[in-house]
């Protein structure tokens, strides 16, 4: 990243350096822009006037003299604007196609330069230090180069550094593993693997080695980068969350926010992964054997209806008491239950028993009900 940084300001530069070398040249086209345009007013001063011809053996008409008369004798405000900008225009085109020569001029030995170093390195780099044992190159060009580099470098440190604190937020009954890249660019860290289990996330470790200055890995609640560049940074958190036991992944979070580092503070940044809903596993049997064709709802909540296939379904609520309700054949089941935690609860229902019956023998009313039709 450093050597990116000096390749770009030693390129920054060298476009300063051209256009300062490139300044008399413009003001020599400016110069002679008057000159350019003098040819075309002094032909239209020498250009003959045509004279008028009369109309001979011709009476002209009062309408034609009224007519005559009414004609403004003034162009309309604005009437010469579209002409006068084309004019500019195809001035302002001649004026750039005669000075682009000339900026690319100083910059051509380097050019030259730059195409040999790519078709010869070596012969190249050769010709260099040859070049830098030379008398003018060790009393001009080096020391200059030399402070060039100083100067970047006092920029770089006035620049100054700061801290960043990273933080995740989430519910202390559960775990979470998560890596912590930081980039430059928005973006930066999309190239890298999810991590959305312990596989996964072991299989990134091994992958990236040990963390480095601008990557954390296997991070649990909070992580701290040191002496960062002051200026804007891109934090990107991917991980994931699991139950105490570590038997089951609950939520999978990857997200990316920008942090703005200043000269000698501390910055924090929080991530806010607590889940929305806490995961209710609800199977459904008839006398202890899996019903394949049972809905699961929750009730009053539209557009909640699940199909268990004969396994167990998964219903995401939030903390407090809800209704679950469960239908299959020509019955139907209610059951409350009350949410605490973010783990998953398991709830088996048993349609069998007329402990939490509705009703039965009414199939057309089962999938109407579990919808929140309750009239049907």
């Amino acid at each position: 990243m450093r050597c990116t940084r000096l390749a770009g300001s030693l390129l920054s530069s060298l476009a300063v350096a051209g256009f300062l070398l490139a300044t008399p040249a413009v003001a020599e086209l400016d110069s002679l822009a008057p000159a350019m345009n003098e040819p075309a007013a002094e032909a239209n001063v020498l250009a003959p006037v045509e004279p008028e011809t009369a109309t001979i053996g011709a009476e002209a008409t009062p309408t034609a003299a009224a007519e005559t008369a009414a004609a403004p004798q003034n162009p309309a405000p604005g009437a010469q604007t579209l002409p006068a900008l084309r004019h500019d225009v195809r001035a302002w085109a001649e004026r750039v196609r005669a000075l682009a020569p000339r900026l690319r001029e100083p910059l051509r030995p380097l050019e030259r330069a730059v195409t040999e170093a790519i078709a010869d390195p070596v012969a190249s780099a050769k010709r260099f230090a040859a070049w830098a044992q030379t008398e003018p190159a060790q009393l001009r060009v080096l020391p200059g180069a030399a402070a060039a580099l100083l100067v970047l470098l006092a920029l770089s440190l006035l620049r100054g550094w700061g801290d960043a604190v990273i933080a995740i937020e989430y519910p202390s009954e559960l775990r979470g593993a998560f890596s912590v890249r930081l980039s430059r660019s928005k973006g930066g860290s999309r190239r890298q693997p999810r991590t959305s289990s312990p596989s996964t996330a072991l299989r990134a470790k091994r992958s990236a080695g040990a963390s480095s200055r601008f990557q954390r890995h296997m991070v649990s609640r909070e992580t701290q980068f040191q002496r960062l560049r002051a200026g804007n940074w891109w934090v990107a958190v991917d991980g994931y969350l699991q139950s105490p036991s570590g038997e089951e992944v609950i939520a999978t979070h990857c997200e990316e926010q920008e942090i703005r580092v200043r000269r000698g503070s501390t910055e924090r940044l929080d991530f806010d992964f607590r889940p929305k809903d806490c995961p209710v596993d609800v199977k459904v049997v008839w006398d202890r054997r899996p019903v394949p064709d049972a809905l699961v709802a929750l009730r009053g909540v539209p557009y909640s209806l699940r199909y268990t296939r004969g396994g167990v379904v998964r219903v995401g609520v939030g903390r407090g008491r809800h209704t679950l309700v469960v239908g299959s054949g020509d019955r139907v089941a209610e059951q409350t239950i009350e949410v605490t935690s973010f783990q998953a609860t398991s709830l088996v229902i048993d349609l069998g028993s007329r402990e939490h019956l509705v009703f039965v023998g009414c199939p057309p009313a089962v999938e109407p009900y579990l919808h929140g039709d309750v009239p049907a």
